[in-house]
C-alpha cells in the first residue's frame, strides 16, 4: 500500500483521501478526483462533485442529544422546507433493500425527491438519500443530493463513502 499526503493507493482502486472530524470522531474515505471538501466545521462536512452537481453532507453530534430517528427527521424536515414537492420516493425499483447502514451500523434511511426552486421557477429535479445511524457515542446523518437524471451514479458514489464511514468507537487501523 503506497501512502502519499493522506492518500491511500490500493491498485487497482483509485487513491483515496480520508476526511476526519476530530469533534465527533467520524471519518470516511473519498476519491479526490471526484469529490472535494466544500466546507467543514466541527461535526459537519459538505462535499461536492462534478462542479457542484452532487452534494454529500454529514452532520454528527453526541448520541446523548440525538438518536438516529431524531437526526434523520431534522434533516428530512430541513429539505422539505427548501425543496418543492419534497416527498418519499415510492418507485418500486428504487426501494431500499434491507436495512439502511452508515458506517456498518444499522440505521434509518430513505430516498426522497424534490425540485430546487429558483427565481425563474422550479429548476432541477433532485433525488435525496438520507441515512442516520449511531455507534452509541455519536449519531450522524449523511445526505446525498443528486440531480434525478444522474441518480444511479450519484447514489453509487455516496454509497461508497457511506460504506467507508468509521466511528470513533471503531477499532480501525489507518
Amino acid at each position: 500500500v503506497a501512502q502519499d499526503a493522506g492518500r491511500r493507493s490500493d491498485a487497482p482502486f483509485p487513491p483515496l483521501e480520508r476526511f476526519s472530524d476530530e469533534a465527533t470522531g467520524f471519518s470516511f474515505e473519498y476519491d479526490p478526483d471526484i469529490w472535494s471538501v466544500s466546507s467543514s466545521s466541527p461535526g459537519s462536512v459538505v462535499m461536492s462533485a462534478f462542479n457542484g452537481a452532487l452534494a454529500y453532507i454529514v452532520d454528527a453530534g453526541p448520541a446523548a442529544n440525538f438518536d438516529p430517528q431524531k437526526l434523520f427527521n431534522l434533516r428530512r424536515d430541513l429539505f422539505s422546507q427548501n425543496l418543492l414537492g419534497f416527498q418519499l420516493d415510492r418507485e418500486p425499483a428504487r426501494l431500499l433493500l434491507g436495512n439502511a447502514i452508515l458506517g456498518h451500523r444499522k440505521g434509518v434511511g430513505a430516498l426522497f425527491g424534490g425540485t430546487i426552486d429558483s427565481p425563474q421557477g422550479p429548476a432541477v429535479d433532485f433525488s435525496i438519500a438520507l441515512v442516520a445511524s449511531t455507534d452509541g457515542e455519536s449519531t450522524a446523518v449523511s445526505s446525498i443530493l443528486v440531480p434525478a437524471e444522474a441518480r444511479d451514479l450519484g447514489l453509487d458514489l455516496a454509497d461508497m463513502i457511506n460504506n467507508s464511514f468509521t466511528w470513533r468507537s471503531d477499532a480501525v487501523v489507518q
